[in-house]
């Protein structure tokens, strides 16, 4: 092997191997801190998420406020706790037919006594009334359950006042196709992504409140809260925490999750995406990298040729000069620009050859 083809080939190793280590630590780093932003989205959507949900809730909430000040549905209510009368219960009906009817959301709308009897009920709902004593202005959350037709309903009740004293109770059962809304915004969530809201019930088992992404046929199902999947789990249990380690979800499939808690309500909300979309990112840099180390490589294969080539030049240029010599040429001298090692060597060449010459003319001629 020529000295040529040795500079080439130490050029283009030294090269590719300084390319290849910066190109692993580069996609080491890098895919790290892919995955870290990742990750810090997915725990911001969660928030993001909860602070919706806390809104739809905030107005059901608000809904139940404005039901209850209306003055005259309160003065009905009083004066038939005290007198019961046909025309005042007629009233009271119309009064909570139109409120039904005015809010898409209200599902069922139903009246109590202070004794906790029903006395009006006007919506779609056929699951019975449930009455909830509550001395409180304050509007509580009574619990979720599935509604003749299949159709979710979350129960708000709250204590009817006049005049500083307890006239009854109002019981408020609310659609959740707010809550839908919130899960079905897929913005950030990419092709895999999603939200749902699942709740404990007082059995110790959960149930999923919204269609999902992927199987709208597991909306309302419940199960053991054991058998719930690790993210449902952790909401559940009131865990507000980013699950970066993949876990298996409803599908079998590996993913990263981020989960909030409402814990007043027994509730919790996960967000997850599929590990695989994730992992996209990094392998897309991977796949850059690769190819730019394969052009970047052809170039250094090139480069070292020809630079091996440029290197080699001067030396065989005095490997001619020094065989030139050997065959009894005395004028041929080596090319002596330059400063570095190899112009040192054409000086010295040069000088051997001038020693050489005067030799040979002070020698005796036979």
């Amino acid at each position: 092997m020529n000295i040529r083809t040795k500079l080439a080939l130490a050029l283009v190793t030294a090269s590719l191997a300084s390319m290849a280590a910066l190109g692993y630590f580069a996609y080491a780093f890098s895919s790290e801190l892919l995955n870290e932003i990742s990750a810090r989205q997915l725990d911001a959507l969660a928030e993001s998420k909860r602070r919706d949900l806390g809104k739809v809730l905030d107005g059901w909430r608000e809904n139940v406020r404005l039901i209850r000040s209306r003055t005259r549905l309160r003065e009905a209510l009083s004066a038939h706790t005290k007198e019961p009368d046909p025309a005042l219960l007629r009233d009271l009906s119309r009064i909570a037919g139109d409120v039904e009817q005015s809010s898409h959301s209200i599902r069922r709308l139903t009246l109590f006594d202070p004794a906790g009897q029903v006395l009006v009920s006007e919506g779609q709902s056929v699951a019975d009334p449930t009455w909830h004593e509550v001395s409180t202005d304050d509007v509580h959350f009574w619990g979720i359950h599935i509604e003749g037709d299949e159709t979710l309903g979350v129960i708000f009740h709250s204590a009817l006042r006049l005049a500083d004293q307890q006239i009854g109770t109002i019981e408020v059962v609310f659609r959740v196709d707010a809550i839908q809304g919130v899960s079905d915004d897929f913005t950030g969530l990419g092709e895999t992504g999603e939200t749902y809201v699942v709740a404990a019930t007082p059995e110790d088992h959960f149930m999923v409140l919204d269609s999902l992404r992927h199987d709208s046929t597991l909306a309302l199902r419940t199960g053991p809260l054991s058998e719930a999947p690790p993210a449902a789990a952790a909401a559940i249990r009131g865990n507000d925490t980013l699950i970066g380690e993949p876990v298996i979800d409803y599908r079998g499939t590996s993913v990263i999750a981020a989960t909030r808690a409402l814990p007043e309500l027994g509730w919790g909300i996960v967000v997850k995406i599929d590990e695989a979309e994730e992992s996209q990112r990094a392998q897309q840099l991977l796949d850059s990298l690769l190819d730019l180390g394969l052009a970047i490589g052809a170039l250094t294969i090139l480069g070292g040729t020809l630079l091996g080539f440029q290197l080699a030049r001067p030396i065989r240029e005095l490997a001619h000069v020094v065989d030139l010599a050997r065959r009894g040429d005395n004028s041929v001298r080596a090319v002596t620009g330059g400063d570095d090692e190899v112009a040192f060597l054409a000086k010295s060449i040069n000088d051997l050859l001038d020693q050489n010459r005067e030799l040979a003319e002070r020698k005796p001629k036979p």
